[in-house]
């Protein structure tokens, strides 16, 4: 226990703040500097270099100790690590250094020098390059002016498809050697590049633009101006010149207008993250004088050395030193969000002596501190330096700097000096620097096929050279009008390569960037905009569409993504009773929830009146009834252990309401609990808590004064907190919270059960504990099994029933919409409380059945409680007093390690109020097969306990904890992989040092990877930035074919987002840090579901239908052309005429497969929500796989034969026909392309069958027979192979046998096609069909309809 002289360095020590005296701290921070600049070179140079974090020396240091035989596979692996090292270090000296002219910065021998010199005018000079510091400008854009293009035309060459196309239409530019025109390949090509090259161009600029915007924020730069008329003016009065500051960016703003968002004001928080901080600081117009000592300046504009001003709920520009703050003790609280993810506040202060020296404007002018810091580095928990000031030194540790990204929080204003600018401070370090441009998964299939297809063009065009030399002899040498015809091998060769380039079309990646542009407009889908924030679905990368229907991994923030951050008082118990609590923001918001909330927390049903719990009104009133009953007496100390047992600091807003400055949320949410329930913390100082109580139903007011002896704050180790306080009458009490598992164990009547228990009592306790955890699994699994069986049985559909069963499928959806909640587990209280008309004599009733219990019936109870509120998503915390003897108490206060906790339990309950919607995200997700990692930067509790509330952990789940610390790491991982196969659902939690340590080792590496295969959920705590993106980075390459997806809100997230294949950010609280790089935006976390499930799944389909579809339809014409190779004597000579194989794909195949591009639903929204397993038809690749694509191509090949041997048998040899020219031949073949090729693809094969497809049909056809009578009358009466003039209008035209022909082929090929198609849904079945049937069914649709809803999220709302 901490005496009150002491407590104020234990508030500095940080987490183990009782470890160590202020002077341990001292030498353990700065032991190794030296006073003299002299020796700092020498005795500095680990402490202020920019090393890897201390934490990784250790399992360095192991890591080496394992020696192994050298066999021939670890031979290969160092023989290609040594080529790759060879290969690194040959790019970075020749491409880097000496063309690129990139060198690596140096490490500075002590770091960076700066002095605190107000009267500078030049900018400081880093030590390490002799330039300048770099300036505080901040890129998350992709490419710079220079460097698009050349990284642009790398990416578009990458494709396989435009380097081969790129050769074509080289070889079509010589001479002589096309027959299919010079310019036909190449100028598409390159509209197309300049198109995608373009938009590429403007996404990228977009986010330059929101990148310009950050750094043109406005900033208050201390300046050394007219210090004689400001001197003597104290800091405090700064506030004045903020609010000027303030109205001028505003100006600055209404001036520039909508149109130019260049300009910005003051970057501030949402105010309303914590109840403290709904305050804004107010001040009289600022005396002239004032406004000329601060200047207001853009963030581009901030050098190091700046002394600069943050008010309350701003952003901090850059790193910075603390040189003052106004708040209690000298202390700035922060908040670190978005810059490491932890939700609890962190407390700053400025080294005392600089504080004081810091106090003025004219101190500071006058102050000469010089200050030595760390170079640069990633190391978001450690930093390092010092300050000189005259003949004293002092260190500069973690808790006096604060980094760019965080957020002063219930603290008025602080004053610091800039030592970390733009690409240099702390949140950038972590950034990802060089985003790799992100191509669609499906891209490498194309690829694989295109390389197929050239193969096939190669070995085609060998083949029909090698035909034309056999013909040569035979026929060619013998005709007199060939002679001087003959072609040399290697042009007939190119020419017939050049013909058929076109079976890998140019059209697919031309149209494929009009479908994008589609399937962007189409996501801006109103279900997944944000009313109450006004925030629209982004997109900002229109490559990956298809991405969204095929992850498999998805690594999410905690802190804004899974949660608000915001925690609500929802249930207590105390001495066996249980109590519902509903707060006034909630009382006067009953019924119209979603007013003023950007993220209504989710609801927890009310229980039915039949099961009605008791209403923390009703204890009121019985406090108020019976003042002098035992449970009174028990309630009253409980209720003073929430009003007085925390760290908050009360304070009165401008309209005379209370708020709190609490370093975490869960602390207001219980003293704003105490609040209603009339104890109000009205001043609260480091030795005394002074309370207004109010009894409910009364007008009187108590005013309570209590001295507070000593205060244990909460640790990660200790996991509880303790406050000793002396009440009016003299009496010691201690008050203690904690966790359950912490706090339970030293009760007293525990430890008196634990020590009387014989062993067969204690088998008898683990037995009823494994018998409720099984109890909780089955329940679990019952409601998780709610399915369509049902509709199977009832419905009147006994093949669909049949049929799943056949599938071995189980249509498990849920349609009664299970609950995760286990209402099996009701628990005693619950039992006994029988409704009652008068509630009143309901609470009498449930307090006199507690009052008759013993103290382990008490206990019990508890137990079942804490049971029943984490089942319902509740964070649990457990409270206790004891009362203390003044010999006691001074007994204890000398011995402070002797401490004995014998408590009598109390107990209540936090609501993590979590975005809405989440937990049935995340649920319908998993079902999706996706795994889903929270990697957060909150400590390993916190991480738990969130993951409960959002489902990532089921209440049956197994929680596997992997700590290096904690003993064999080998063990731990082969033991759990053995027991995993044995468990419903395994949760492996892992810090981010471990992590560290098995990737140093590859045994552990590969049983760890194969361990993530088989868990269902993974959790990363105490994760820095740079390590969120190490893991996805990881990932990726151990599993190169899943898709991953990095979700975030703040400025942490950025590196993973950019890492992942998709990266969606979310415009949270934490600003637009994450939605300003991230691949898409959304409002909410729950948007994500309909992102992937639904869109994500049409996309999906749609681009591998139409990549599908392209390739069918060109294989199916070009093959023709080539069987009628053998009838020109090889000599590629073309079946069709030239202007129409020139409009082949732009006028009459270009909708059947746009469309099917952009409409196609192969499933409705309501299905693909209800059933979330079908999203694996993308995780698979179904849509198009290298089986799929061999069938089209048979079918192709079929239809192809089908098609040239009736048209030549029918029409090309029969006598009765009038005109059997090669037009005629050819446009008949063509004409039965068009047609078949329509109707296959816009009528038979589209699923969502509407308007647009029919339309498109029959536009298509009936502009291939207007393009007829255009040819036929514009063309000239030339000889020529084609004989095109009135050939339409007046001969073929004109002939029945050619229509009877068009009409039989259409026919068979029509029927082929049904049959074929009904001979695959008979026998090759998949998911999908079988959801395709059962949607069709009314009653179905409806249920699918109730269990996906209307709006997408069903019986979320």
């Amino acid at each position: 226990m901490l005496d009150p002289k002491n407590q104020r360095d234990a508030s500095r020590a940080g987490e183990e703040r009782g470890a160590h005296s202020e002077k341990d701290l001292t030498q353990m921070g700065m032991g190794k500097m030296a006073i003299d600049r002299s020796d700092v070179d020498v005795e500095t140079e680990d402490v202020l270099s920019p090393a890897t974090p201390r934490t990784q020396h250790s399992s360095e240091r192991r890591g080496h100790g394992n020696i192994s035989f050298p066999n021939n596979l670890s031979w290969a692996r160092r023989k290609s690590k040594v080529v790759a090292n060879q290969t690194k270090q040959w790019y970075k000296k020749y491409a880097c250094h000496m063309l690129l002219k990139q060198r690596e910065i140096p490490r500075s021998n002590d770091g960076r020098h700066i002095s605190l010199d107000l009267s500078r005018t030049t900018p400081l000079v880093d030590e390490r390059t002799g330039k300048h510091y770099v300036n505080n400008t901040i890129r998350s854009s992709r490419y710079t002016i220079w460097t698009f293009l050349p990284l642009q035309l790398w990416f578009q060459f990458t494709k396989i498809a435009n380097l081969y196309f790129l050769i074509m239409g080289i070889l079509q530019l010589i001479p002589g050697l096309s027959t299919t025109g010079t310019y036909t390949t190449i100028l598409p090509l390159l509209f197309f590049l300049s198109f995608s090259i373009a938009r590429e161009g403007y996404d990228d600029f977009r986010r330059y633009r929101l990148d310009r915007v950050e750094n043109r924020r406005l900033a208050r730069v201390l300046r050394d101006s007219s210090w004689t008329a400001a001197a003597g003016k104290t800091i405090r009065s700064f506030a004045s010149i903020a609010g000027e500051s303030w109205k001028e960016s505003k100006s600055i703003a209404r001036r520039i207008g909508p149109k130019n968002d260049i300009e910005a004001s003051p970057v501030t928080s949402d105010p309303k993250l914590y109840s403290g901080s709904k305050e804004s600081s107010t001040a009289s117009p600022p005396p002239e004088s004032e406004n000329s000592a601060w200047a207001t300046v853009k963030w581009i504009d901030l050098k190091v050395g700046d002394v600069i001003e943050i008010r309350r709920d701003e952003q901090l520009p850059a790193d910075i030193v603390l040189l003052y703050s106004d708040g209690r003790d000298g202390i700035a609280y922060i908040e670190t969000m978005a810059l490491d993810g932890e939700t609890n506040l962190k407390c700053r202060r400025p080294p005392d002596e600089l504080a004081k020296r810091c106090g003025t404007v004219t101190d500071l002018a006058r102050c000469r501190a010089n200050f030595a810091v760390e170079d640069p580095n990633l190391d978001l928990y450690d930093f390092h330096g010092k300050v000189s000031l005259d003949a004293s030194t002092l260190p500069l540790t973690l808790e006096n700097v604060i980094f760019r990204g965080s957020t002063l929080r219930n603290t008025k204003r602080a004053v610091g000096m800039i030592v970390n600018t733009g690409e240099e401070c702390k949140i950038r370090m972590n950034a990802n620097k060089k985003p790799q441009t992100k191509a669609p998964a499906i891209q490498y299939m194309t690829n694989r096929v295109v390389i197929l297809l050239t193969i096939f063009v190669i070995l085609l065009s060998i083949g029909c050279t090698a035909g034309y030399e056999i013909w040569t002899p035979v026929f060619e040498n013998r005709a007199w009008y060939l002679d001087d015809a003959h072609l040399p091998l290697e042009e007939i060769f190119i020419a017939f390569a050049i013909e058929f380039n076109n079976l890998i079309p140019l059209a697919l990646y031309v149209s494929l960037e009009i479908i994008k542009f589609a399937q962007f407009l189409l996501l801006q889908d109103i279900e997944m905009y944000d009313p109450v924030s006004d925030t629209p679905v982004v997109c900002n990368t229109q490559t990956i569409f298809e991405n969204l229907g095929q992850v498999g991994y998805i690594f999410s923030d905690k802190t804004g993504t899974l949660t608000e951050n915001v925690m609500r008082f929802r249930k207590m118990g105390i001495a066996g009773t249980a109590w519902r609590h509903k707060d006034r923001k909630e009382a006067t918001c009953d019924g119209n929830e979603s007013t003023g909330n950007t993220q209504p927390r989710i609801e927890i049903d009310e229980p039915s009146p039949q099961d009605q719990e008791l209403s923390t009104d009703g204890l009121l009133q019985y406090i108020q009834l019976h003042p002098s009953a035992p449970f009174t007496a028990k309630a009253q100390i409980f209720l003073l252990a929430l009003a007085l047992c925390h760290t908050c600091f009360p304070e009165t807003q401008a309209n005379g309401d209370i708020a709190f400055q609490a370093t975490s949320p869960d602390e207001t949410a219980l003293v704003e609990a105490a609040q209603d329930l009339g104890y109000l913390l009205v001043d609260r100082s480091t030795h005394s808590a002074t309370l207004l109580t109010q009894l409910s139903g009364t007008d009187s007011e108590t005013r309570e004064k209590y001295e507070i002896l000593d205060v244990i704050e909460f640790s990660s180790k200790r996991k509880r907190m303790s406050v000793i306080v002396k009440f009016a009458d003299g009496r010691i009490c201690l008050l203690c919270k904690g966790a359950d598992s912490v706090i339970l164990p030293r009760l007293k009547v525990d430890e008196k059960r634990a020590r009387d228990a014989s062993p067969s009592e204690q088998r008898k306790r683990k037995s009823i504990d494994e018998m409720r955890v099984a109890k909780m699994r089955r329940s679990m699994q019952e409601d998780s099994m709610n399915s369509l069986e049902r509709l199977s049985i009832g419905m009147g559909r006994p093949e669909l029933s049949r049929l799943s069963s056949d599938l071995g499928f189980r249509l498990s959806v849920g349609f009664e919409r299970a609950h995760e909640t286990l209402h099996t587990a009701r628990g005693y209280w619950r039992e006994k409380s029988v409704p009652s008309s008068d509630p009143a004599l309901a609470v009498r009733r449930v307090v006199e059945e507690a009052q008759s219990l013993d103290d382990a019936a008490i206990l019990e109870r508890c137990r079942q409680q804490i049971d029943d509120f984490a089942c319902e998503g509740l964070r649990t915390l457990v409270y206790g007093y004891r009362l203390l003897g003044e010999a006691e108490y001074a007994s204890w206060h000398k011995t402070y390690h002797e401490a004995t906790t014998s408590l009598t339990n109390r107990q209540e309950m936090i609501e993590a109020a979590a975005s809405k919607g989440v937990p049935e995200t995340i649920e319908k997700l998993q079902r999706a097969n996706i795994k889903i990692w929270m990697l957060t930067g909150d400590k390993r509790e916190t991480a738990i306990n969130i993951a409960h509330s959002a489902r990532i952990c089921k209440p049956y789940s197994q929680v596997v904890i992997l700590d290096q610390a904690s003993g064999d790491l080998e063990q731990k991982l082969t033991s759990t992989l053995l027991e995993v196969s044995t468990s419903n659902h395994t949760v492996v939690v892992i810090d981010g040092q471990t992590l560290v340590s098995i990737e140093k080792n590859e045994t552990l590496t590969s049983i760890f990877y194969e361990l993530l295969l088989v868990v269902g959920a993974v959790i990363c705590c105490r994760a820095s930035p740079s390590q969120k993106a190490s893991i996805v980075k990881n990932i990726r390459r151990k599993l190169p074919k899943s898709i991953t997806l990095a979700i975030g809100d703040g400025g942490n997230d950025i590196a993973m987002i950019q890492e992942a294949h998709v990266g969606v950010g979310i415009s949270g609280k934490e600003g637009l840090q994450a939605a300003r790089v991230a691949d898409y935006s959304i409002a909410q976390f729950r948007f994500l579901q309909r992102l992937l499930l639904v869109h994500g799944h049409w996309n999906y389909v749609r681009t591998a239908k139409y990549i599908l579809l392209t390739f069918w339809k060109e294989m199916l014409f070009y093959s023709v052309q080539i069987m009628y190779q053998r009838w020109n004597g090889y000599t590629g000579t073309s079946l069709y005429e030239s202007n129409s194989l020139t409009v082949w794909n732009t006028l009459f195949t270009s909708l059947p497969v746009m469309l099917p591009g952009i409409f196609e639903q192969n499933l409705s929204a309501e299905t693909l929500l209800a059933v979330p397993e079908l999203y694996g038809y993308g995780q698979e690749s179904k849509g198009f796989d290298m089986w799929k694509y061999t069938w089209w191509m048979l079918m192709a090949a079929f239809e192809s034969q089908v098609l040239w041997w009736m048209t030549y048998f029918l029409f090309g040899v029969v006598p009765i026909t009038d005109d059997q020219s090669l037009f005629a031949i050819g446009n008949l073949a063509f004409s039965v392309c068009v047609v078949f090729i329509n109707v296959k693809l816009l009528i038979l094969q589209f699923h969502h069958k509407t308007w647009i497809p029919l339309f498109g049909a029959a536009l298509t056809i009936s502009g291939w027979w207007a393009w007829n009578l255009f040819l036929s009358a514009i063309y000239y009466k030339n000889p020529g192979p084609y004989t095109v003039y009135h050939a339409f209008t007046s001969q073929f035209g004109k002939n029945p046998t050619w229509w009877a022909v068009f009409v039989l082929i259409c026919l068979v090929m029509f029927i082929c096609e049904v049959v074929v198609e009904v001979l695959g849904r008979w026998w090759g079945k998949d998911l999908v069909a079988v959801w395709q049937e059962l949607e069709q069914d009314k009653t179905i649709r409806k249920r699918l309809k109730e269990e996906g809803g209307e709006g997408g999220y069903g019986l979320m709302n």
